[in-house]
């Protein structure tokens, strides 16, 4: 483990650094620059999101952060009764690198450019993120043991589609909208790490913009909010229909 975070630290320096020369009589000293991790502050921090299905399973992330306001520590409790399984993740913000670890798996995420462009893992899993001209997700290479690219179309500033080579699914609107943002990572497997739940910027995902209804081949997803006083989404309720059988899933927020 010790040796992937040196290996990740030295991959960020060669990847991610800015340099600059400065001289003095005739001798060059080259020094390298990080671009220091932005994350929004202007808002509350999600610090609990819970997934309860109606057969009784549930799920719930606890998050912590550092007086800055970013993330240090999930901790991921699953109910799949009569297994419960609990697992912590610390997170490490240093220059332009992100290391998460915990005890199935460390992976670290790369920074440049105000965006997560990489990230690595441990476990031999690797996503790359590109974006577009207008600064937002188009598309993440996930390689693996099935390696595959997922992409996302955008009108204005609604995901209207996530696809790859097996799958489609979109999404539709009615215009309503919250404060903070809608966990829409939660929807998308190739971004649905507690990191991205705290800080969907990091990704250019983070959006106000409630979807009503979500489709693929299989099934039609309905979406039904309450929010707080202050506009902010606490709970979201997700009603499967597939083949005339109805099931639900309600996500539940907690803000601070």
């Amino acid at each position: 483990m010790k040796s992937f975070k040196v290996l990740a630290t030295a991959l960020f320096a060669a990847t991610l650094s800015l340099s600059f020369t400065a001289c003095d009589d005739e001798e060059e000293d080259e020094m390298i620059i990080y671009e220091e991790i932005k994350v929004i502050t202007s808002q509350k921090k999600l610090v609990q999101f819970k997934a309860a299905q109606d057969d009784d399973r549930y799920s719930v992330i606890d998050f912590t952060y550092y007086l800055d306001s970013k993330l240090a520590v999930s901790r991921l409790s699953e109910v799949n009764s009569p297994a419960f399984h609990i697992l912590p993740t610390t997170y490490s913000w240093a220059g332009a690198a992100i290391l998460t670890s915990n005890y199935d798996e460390e992976v670290a995420y790369l920074y440049a450019d105000g965006v997560i462009v990489k990230s690595i893992s441990d476990a031999y899993v690797s996503t790359t993120y590109n974006y577009n001209s207008a600064n937002r997700l188009q598309s993440a290479e996930v390689h693996d043991s099935h390696s595959r690219t997922v992409n996302f179309k955008w009108e204005d500033d609604r995901v209207v589609e996530v696809s790859d080579s097996q799958s489609t699914v979109s999404f539709s609107y009615s215009g309503k909208v919250c404060k903070g943002y809608f966990p829409l990572t939660q929807f998308c497997a190739c971004a649905n790490e507690a990191l991205f739940l705290a800080h969907p910027e990091l990704i250019c995902l983070r959006t106000a913009q409630l979807p009503d209804k979500m489709v693929n081949a299989n099934a039609q997803y309905t979406f039904s909010y309450s929010l707080d006083a202050d506009g902010y989404v606490t709970s979201c309720t997700v009603a499967k229909t597939q083949d005339s059988t109805t099931s639900e899933t309600t996500y539940s927020l907690s803000w601070q």
